[in-house]
């Protein structure tokens, strides 16, 4: 095999080996967009190999490099295209009939360097020189610094396969790059961290206690609706919203053994009355992140006295059924139980308005008898009236003959009235007492009656 050695820099360009715009590094963030450089022509020794005594070929990499539009933040993973030609020169390559594989790229961001694998189109004898051409996508890693951190590339090498009268060898081809150039091929611009989002809503620390797994770290952000009305004496409901945020342990515990949960609950205790929480089902968080549970629920507002009530939370008990590798996809209820950690922040403040006076009316108690002689029953129908409305509520009676208690009801009074009757009554003198005990609206009445059975 002989070889003609020369470099093919402008070239590659020139004939359009290389297609403009064809590597981009496109930063893993929606809606950004990527810068493209010209294409940087790199010198390199290639030493093929298995075809006899090896050969060097002065070769040349054509390798263009695009960079985000926007800062990438330290330590954040980007995805890039990159694309590359190697051209290693004119030489015969005897019966070979097609040389396919790949080419390896060691690409350095910052110093740290990763080896990406470029599929590249097939080379036949009618292709003439030696240029192996491919385009690839691969996630690169900005440094922790921020800055502009320099893309540079090392070492190539191109691992083909030969075909040769219809039989295959593999052919290894290191390539090194020329002493004293300048490797640079891009940069990519790292800015500071961008700060975590931080929900809305008062912030409370706990400790969870989960089983055997222990205790871990978890923040409830909670918003109260304080705009709503309430009276004393009667049943006031507040809408209330949280963001439950669990802490980087909590996170990797839960992605160790791929946890997932679904039917999550919380009652939580304020000094103005219980919080219940309903959780909406969650996604396994991509990695890196927090795991952060969303919850909408009420407080059950205590009423019993007027004034502002301020809404100081206590200890949380949480329900949720979990899942993980280990136990095929079957769902289990668990409980936590979360201690706050330091002073309570206050939730919000919910003013209890006084309830309206309510004036009791006077009512008036009478009652008539009737006695069954055969069936020795004694009928008493009790009418209960007032001048504001028809009275309602219980009534007692009590029937005594002497200072003997011969019978007693208790009547619900309806639309004023109500009937009570007492059995074996025989004859006699009796004194009946009738107390209506009235309620809110009606003052309590009573009427005494003697009752003469012959």
């Amino acid at each position: 095999m002989t070889t003609t050695s020369f470099r093919r820099r402008a070239a590659a360009v020139a004939t359009g080996t290389l297609a403009a715009g064809a590597l981009s590094f496109v930063p893993a963030m929606a809606g950004l967009s990527a810068a493209h450089a010209a294409p940087t022509d790199l010198g390199y020794s290639c030493v093929m190999s298995g075809f006899g005594a090896p050969v060097t070929l002065d070769s040349t990499l054509s390798i263009e490099v695009g960079t985000p539009t926007e800062a990438v933040a330290p330590g954040a993973a980007f995805t890039s295209q990159i694309s590359a030609t190697l051209d290693m020169g004119t030489t015969a390559m005897g019966p070979v009939s097609r040389l396919s594989g790949t080419i390896d790229v060691a690409v350095l961001v910052a110093g740290e360097s990763k080896t990406v694998t470029i599929p590249v189109a097939d080379w036949t004898p009618a292709s003439a020189p030696l240029v192996f051409t491919g385009t690839t996508s691969s996630e690169l890693t900005a440094p922790a610094t921020a800055g502009d951190a320099p893309i540079e590339v090392g070492a190539v090498s191109a691992a083909l396969t030969a075909t040769v009268m219809g039989m295959t060898a593999p052919v290894n081809v290191p390539c090194t790059a020329d002493a004293g150039q300048d490797q640079k091929v891009g940069a990519v611009t790292v800015g500071d961290a961008p700060s975590p989002e931080v929900p809305a809503g008062v912030a409370n620390a706990y400790d969870c206690e989960y089983g055997t797994f222990g205790a871990f770290g978890a923040t409830f952000y909670t918003v109260l609706d304080t705009s709503v009305k309430a009276t004393q004496g009667k049943k006031a409901t507040v809408p209330v919203t949280s963001t439950l945020v669990w802490s980087e342990e909590w996170t990797a515990m839960a992605g160790r053994i791929a946890m997932t949960f679904r039917n999550g609950a919380a009652q939580a205790a304020t000094s103005a009355g219980p919080i219940g929480l309903t959780f909406s089902d969650t996604a396994v968080p991509a990695a890196g992140e927090p795991m952060v549970w969303n919850a909408s629920g009420s407080l059950a507002l205590d009423t019993s006295a007027a004034g502002v009530k301020a809404v100081v939370p206590a200890d949380i008990a949480l329900t949720v059924e979990a899942s993980n590798r280990f136990t095929g996809g079957t769902y289990s209820a668990a409980e936590l139980d979360c201690t706050l950690v330091g002073d309570a922040a206050t939730l919000g403040d919910i003013t209890v308005d006084k309830g309206a006076v309510v004036t009791a009316a006077a009512t008036k108690t009478t009652v008539k008898t009737a006695y069954a002689k055969k069936a020795k029953k004694l009928t008493a129908k009790v009418t209960v009236t007032s001048a504001k409305a028809k009275p309602a509520g219980k009534a007692t009676l009590v029937l005594k003959k002497g200072k003997k208690q011969v019978g007693k009801a208790t009547v619900n009074i309806k639309k004023g009235t109500a009937k009570a009757v007492f059995k074996k009554i025989a004859k006699g003198n009796y004194k009946l007492v009738v107390k209506y005990a009235g309620n809110k609206n009606f003052k309590a009445s009573n009427k005494t009656v003697t009752v003469k059975i012959k």
